[in-house]
């Protein structure tokens, strides 16, 4: 959505804090936990850039109410995206107030959308990061909108997923390439970044069935 077009990108910690590295290179600043939203306040003062800021749902619990609510309080002018992926992923899928809650367990699920329209909010779209044709379309149309916007990006973690399947008895069936249909365009390793495809040493795409989920979005 941002390709094209300046901008400045304020990251927190969690799995995203491997976006500003290869092949995705994507992020400017990236300091401690629930500073993407006081970074991404301070930064909309002193560049013409539109401000971006990335943080995760358990990130965003931790850490990330008390910018929320110095955004909302100052009337802040930058887009907030929260990576809703159900679980702290980035440490071993422990559960957070975000999570779904196990039968049985004597806890309260809180909604993400919920929590930033009680702070003050008004600004709010729910998208899907796997519906790949109309999300950057979405966000392009937000990036334009002046002040104050959140953007959950509600998806759950791809490990996770395939732990429940797993769980569940459910077959995981990965995806193949046709090596006679593939026309070394390269477009799935170059703009796609799924770690299952890479290219063999045919210089055709291959899928490797060990880390593919069958997700079906290639």
């Amino acid at each position: 959505a941002l390709r094209g077009v300046k901008h400045v990108v304020a990251t927190d910690i969690g799995c995203y804090s491997m976006s500003p590295l290869a092949p995705l290179h994507y992020g400017d600043t990236m300091l401690s936990m629930g500073a993407s939203l006081g970074v991404a306040e301070g930064l909309q003062y002193c560049v013409e850039e539109p401000v971006v800021a990335l943080i995760g749902d358990s990130t965003f619990m931790h850490a990330g109410l008390p910018g929320l609510v110095n955004a909302v309080w100052h009337k802040g002018n930058f887009k907030l995206f929260i990576l809703d992926n159900s679980v702290t992923a980035m440490t071993g899928q422990q559960q957070n107030p975000n999570s779904p809650i196990h039968e049985g367990a004597d806890e309260q699920k809180l909604m993400l959308e919920d929590i930033v329209k009680g702070l003050g909010v008004k600004d709010i779209t729910i998208v899907d990061p796997y519906d790949m044709k109309a999300t950057p379309v979405k966000m392009k149309e937000i990036l334009t909108r002046p002040g104050l916007s959140v953007v959950i990006s509600r998806r759950e973690c791809a490990l996770y997923g395939d732990r429940n399947k797993r769980r569940k008895g459910q077959a995981i069936i990965p995806n193949e390439v046709d090596a006679a249909a593939c026309k070394r365009i390269y477009a799935c390793v170059r703009e796609f970044h799924c770690p299952s495809i890479s290219v063999d040493a045919n210089r055709k795409a291959t899928i490797s069935k060990e880390l593919c989920d069958g997700c079906n979005e290639c």
